[in-house]
C-alpha cells in the first residue's frame, strides 16, 4: 500500500508488529522548494487568535499569494468565515475573497480547489476536506512565491501535521508553511505543556516541547493499541476454540441417543435440551464482552479453563450427570 507521511517510529514499527509489513520511504518526485515559516503563538484567546489569522489572510493583499487556512473543525472554519465576512463588510478593501472548503459548503469542491491556487486567494478549510488534492498554482502565484498553509491548531499527531503543511510546495513548486497557534484556547496544548507562561520567550523552543510531548502521547496510543490487538487476538483464537467444542456438544447431542436420552429426563438441569445450551452460551459470549480490557486477562484464563475442563467432561462423558454439569458450569 501507499501512504503519505507515515507518522512517529513506533507507529512505524506497529504497523511491522501488527501486519508484519516494512515501510520504506521513497524519495519526493522533485525536491522540495518548501520553506518553514516561523511559529506564531497567541497568548489571548479566540479573538485575539482570530484577528493574528486576520494578519496572515490581510498579507496575501501584498504579495498576492494564495493562503490556505486549516482548522480542526467545521464548527472553527465557519466561525473564522464568519468573523472576515464581517470585516470584509465594514471595510472590503481590507481583506480579500474567501471560499470555505469544510465538506459543508454548496460550491463544487473541484472548483474551490482551483480559486485555493489563484493569487491572493483566500481559502478556509478543515485539515481533512481536499486531502489528497494538488492546489495548481498558475505561473503568477508561482511567481508571487507560492501557496501559504497555516495550521490554526496544534495537529494530533506528526502525521497530520506533515499532511496539512505539505499541502504547499507540491512538486518543486515554491511555498512556505507554517502554525499559529492559540495557547489558551487550543485543549491539546493544554494537556501536553498545562498552563504556558507568558510571554513566549522562545517560541520555537516551546514548539519542539509540544511536538516532544506529543511523541510521547502518541507512543503511549501505540502501545495501547497493540496491546488491545494482542489481547483481540488472543480472545478470537480462544473464543474459536470454545466454540468449535460448542459445536461438537451440538452434534453429540443430535447424534448420541444415550446423551439425548438423558437430556430429556424432567427435571435434570438439562432438560431443555439444546435450547438451554444455546442460551447458556449466549450469555457467557455476552459477559466476556461487557468487561473491560483490563479484566481480559482473567476472562481468557477462566475461558481456557472451561475449555479444558467443564466443556470437556460434556465431549467425553456421555451421561446425565455430565450434562447437568455442563449446563452448571456455563451459567453466569
Amino acid at each position: 500500500g501507499l501512504t503519505g507521511p507515515a507518522g512517529e517510529p513506533c507507529e512505524r514499527q506497529e504497523t511491522r508488529d501488527i501486519y508484519g509489513l516494512d515501510i520504506v520511504d521513497i524519495p519526493t518526485n522533485r525536491k522540495s522548494a518548501r520553506i518553514e515559516e516561523p511559529v506564531q503563538f497567541v497568548l489571548g484567546g479566540q479573538q485575539n487568535h482570530m484577528e493574528a489569522l486576520l494578519g496572515i489572510v490581510q498579507s496575501g493583499l501584498v504579495t498576492k499569494r494564495p493562503t490556505l487556512l486549516l482548522f480542526k473543525t467545521v464548527k472553527e472554519s465557519e466561525a473564522f468565515a464568519a468573523y472576515l465576512q464581517e470585516v470584509r463588510e465594514r471595510d472590503p478593501d481590507s481583506t480579500p475573497e474567501f471560499q470555505v472548503l469544510n465538506e459543508m459548503q454548496h460550491e463544487d469542491e473541484d472548483y474551490i480547489v482551483f480559486l485555493a491556487g489563484q493569487p491572493g486567494g483566500v481559502t478556509i478549510a478543515t485539515n481533512t476536506a481536499g486531502r489528497g488534492t494538488d492546489i495548481v498554482l498558475p505561473a503568477a502565484s508561482k511567481k508571487a512565491g507560492g501557496l501559504r498553509v497555516f495550521f490554526t491548531f496544534f495537529p494530533e499527531n506528526s502525521r497530520v501535521e506533515s499532511q496539512g503543511l505539505g499541502r504547499a510546495g507540491r512538486q518543486g513548486d515554491p511555498g512556505s508553511c507554517g502554525l499559529c497557534l492559540s495557547v489558551r484556547s487550543d485543549p491539546l496544548i493544554s494537556q501536553l505543556l498545562g498552563e504556558i507562561a507568558c510571554p513566549v520567550e522562545d517560541a520555537d523552543d516551546l514548539l519542539q516541547q509540544l511536538r516532544s510531548a506529543r511523541s510521547k502521547l502518541v507512543e503511549a496510543q501505540s502501545q495501547r493499541r497493540q496491546l488491545l490487538t494482542k489481547h483481540e487476538c488472543e480472545l478470537h483464537n480462544r473464543t474459536a476454540r470454545y466454540f468449535q467444542k460448542v459445536l461438537a456438544l451440538r452434534r453429540r447431542l443430535e447424534t448420541d441417543g444415550l446423551l439425548k436420552a438423558a437430556l430429556a429426563v424432567p427435571g435434570s438441569e438439562g432438560s431443555n435440551s439444546w435450547q438451554s445450551v444455546r442460551s447458556s452460551v449466549e450469555r457467557r459470549w455476552a459477559w466476556l464482552f461487557s468487561k473491560n480490557d483490563e479484566g481480559l486477562a482473567k476472562q481468557l484464563q477462566a475461558l481456557d479453563s472451561f475449555l479444558e475442563n467443564d466443556l470437556e467432561a460434556v465431549l467425553t462423558r456421555s451421561s446425565a450427570e455430565a450434562a447437568d454439569s455442563f449446563f452448571r458450569a456455563i451459567r453466569c
